[in-house]
Parts: structure tokens; sequence; C-alpha cells
């Protein structure tokens, strides 16, 4: 998990509308865990001993940080009161876990994702910067792999790539092409080389091309990037049939009997 952000106290009121937000359009159900009954119960007793119920949330965190994401969200929705749901605030905002649940992409209606992560970059001006060492982390773990694109789809949404051209390198080596396929696009807008560029227009995949002229689309293209687009596209070497008059030189033996 990414290292914890500490909102700074001026953000903190509109921090705490975020993940009201986040709590309201979350769509993970998670009152059928055991983590959700245990921090409920935690968060009720926040009163009568804070200091060991600090320390269990975080120990429980640590073990199972997307259950307890998902959790916290839900109880928040809830609309509880008092100084262990104002801890459990605390706790989203401090540890990414708003970072995590935007990764999942079965935690949100699809129209949803974009405008909440726009909030949450308004707060965390390193959020592009820290889904895409989400992203890297996550292609370590095959399972996880499904939750790329849709980190990169976030990316896309909020950030103009100018700082990300080491991370989607990495990305744009990945064995899935459609991982691949998107990190170029996102690359084109980071990584203005013309060389590089010309290498993926050539690419014979022509999801890889398109792309590439895509991610054009939201820059200032040079007039040597412009040109790249009168390319024509890569030739396809194909075998040509025999002529009719070369099978004649083959014979056909009949099959033997069965007897």
């Amino acid at each position: 998990m990414s290292s914890a952000t500490v909102v700074p106290a001026e953000d903190r009121d509109q921090s705490i509308i975020l993940v009201n937000e986040f709590a309201r359009h979350c769509l993970l159900r998670p009152n059928v865990e055991p983590e959700y009954g245990l921090l409920r119960d935690l968060v009720n007793s926040f009163a009568a001993q804070p200091a060991m119920v600090r320390r269990a949330i975080r120990e429980l965190l640590v073990r199972q940080p997307e259950r307890v994401c998902a959790a916290a969200l839900d109880l928040v929705k809830n609309d509880g009161t008092g100084e262990g749901y104002d801890y459990l605030i605390s706790l989203i905002l401090d540890n990414n876990l708003l970072l995590l649940a935007l990764a999942n992409p079965n935690a949100f209606p699809p129209k949803t994702v974009a405008e909440l992560a726009a909030g949450l970059s308004r707060i965390d001006q390193q959020l592009d910067v820290k889904l895409l060492h989400l992203a890297l982390d996550l292609t370590a773990e095959v399972p996880q792999c499904a939750r790329v694109p849709h980190v990169l789809d976030i990316i896309d949404e909020i950030s103009d790539c100018s700082h990300l051209a080491p991370f989607l390198m990495k990305l744009a080596k990945h064995p899935n092409k459609r991982i691949r396929s998107k990190a170029i696009l996102l690359l084109v807008r980071a990584h203005r080389n013309v060389d590089w560029l010309q290498q993926q227009m050539s690419d014979d995949d022509p999801r890889f091309r398109a792309n590439a002229i895509e991610g054009l689309l939201f820059t200032q293209p040079s007039e040597k990037e412009i040109k790249l687009l009168w390319l024509p596209p890569p030739t396809v070497t194909t075998v040509s049939p025999l002529p009719p008059c070369a099978y004649s030189s083959f014979s056909v033996k009949p099959r033997p009997a069965i007897s």
C-alpha cells in the first residue's frame, strides 16, 4: 500500500465531504465479511478504550487493507457519529484508502469514477503518481492484472502525464496487450520523442497505432509529429498462392484398399 498522506488542516473539511461522497457511491457490500463486524465493534468502543482501538484497527488494516477499506466506507455511509467515526475518517484519509478503493473496478459506478478521482486529485496533487505506482505493483500479481487498465483509465482522466514517463515506459513493455496499448496512449503525452513515436506508428498491431495517434490529440504536436500521421500503415507480407500449373507436378497416390 502507498505511504500515508497527511491531509492539510485547511483541506480537512473538504476531505471529509469527499470521504462521504466515496462512501455514498461505493457499491461494495462488506457486511458479510468478518472484518466488518470487528471494525464496527471497535469503532463503537472507541470512547472507552481509544488507544487499544487505534492499535487494533491499525493491525487489522495491515492484514486486510481492502476489506478494511470497504468496511470503513460502508460504516461511514451509515451516518455513524462519535469519536470512533471521526477516527475512522482520519484513517481513510491518512492511509490512502480512497486511492485503494478507486483502484477496484467494482467499487463504484463507472460514471462516477472520474468525478471522484478528480475530487481526490484536488486534495492530493500526487494522485496520478500514486495510482501509477499502484498499477506497477499490481502487474506483479497476475490475478490483479485486470485492475491495471482500470487504474490507467483513471490516470487518463485526471493527468497530463508530463511527469509519468519513466513509469509508463515500464508498462509499455507489459506482456498484456491491453495494458501495453493504454500505456502507449498515455506515454505519447508524456514522452515527446519523435523516434519512439514513429516506432509505435509502425507497429503491426492497429491498436497501438490508433492509441499513438489518439495520444497526440491531447498535445500540441510538433511539425515532425504531424508528418508521422501521414505515414502509410505497415505492410503485411503475404504468401502468394501457387499458379494452377504448379499443381500438375503433384501426383496423388490412391489409398490402398481396405481388405
